[in-house]
């Protein structure tokens, strides 16, 4: 049984009807209290994120920027050359989505530091669907960039080699987002929060 948090404790009490609604969308019987730890954080995050996006489009400042505009400037260089370095000159065209989940990442694994908060990425679902939006994000850039060439990279540099190197590869792709898909450290909140 999950502790729960203070914040989910007040999604509970005032949102278990919309909580409710979306598990019936997806098909889940209803529950008295909906909202996992997790799924509440990562709404956390988002909003945090969101604000935190507002806050900057206010303050941007080609003349004389702020050292919040800088960090971010930092943050943006880095994406950018971690693009280039893995992809090439064409890298600036993903640091949409690069950007996106390194500081989604970054704010959810941060966040746990907060005293009665917690990490929505000690939950393996988070990290999951991290590593799923990736594998498919990149497979698709793939064949969006490649057509059907794409597919054949998985034969390998020579054609005798293709029907060794077509399942390493299948298999390896598909391993990646449980390779990203990390086991969880549980860290026990530091409030002492109602038991679910």
């Amino acid at each position: 049984m999950e502790t729960e948090i203070w914040i989910t404790k007040l999604f509970n009490d005032h949102l278990a009807g919309l909580g409710n609604s979306i598990l019936g969308i997806v098909g889940a019987h209803p529950d008295p209290r909906p909202w996992a730890n997790f799924v509440v954080m990562q709404f956390v995050v988002v909003l945090f994120l969101m604000v935190l996006a507002a806050v900057l489009r206010l303050r941007l400042s080609a003349g004389r920027p702020g050292g919040f505009q800088q960090a971010f400037e930092l943050i943006y260089k880095f994406v950018d050359d971690q693009a280039e370095d893995q992809i090439g000159h064409d890298g600036r065209r993903y640091m949409g989505f690069f950007g996106t989940i390194l500081l989604f990442i970054l704010a959810a694994n941060l966040i746990g530091i907060v005293p009665c908060f917690e990490s929505p990425t000690q939950n393996p679902s988070v990290t999951a669907g991290c590593a799923l939006a990736t594998f498919i994000y990149y497979n698709l850039a793939g064949i969006q960039a490649n057509g059907l060439k794409y597919a054949a990279s998985f034969a390998g540099p020579v054609w005798w080699l293709a029907p060794m190197m077509v399942p390493i590869e299948i298999i390896s792709h598909m391993a990646r987002p449980l390779s990203l898909t990390s086991s969880p450290i549980v860290f026990m909140p530091t409030c002492s929060p109602a038991r679910r």
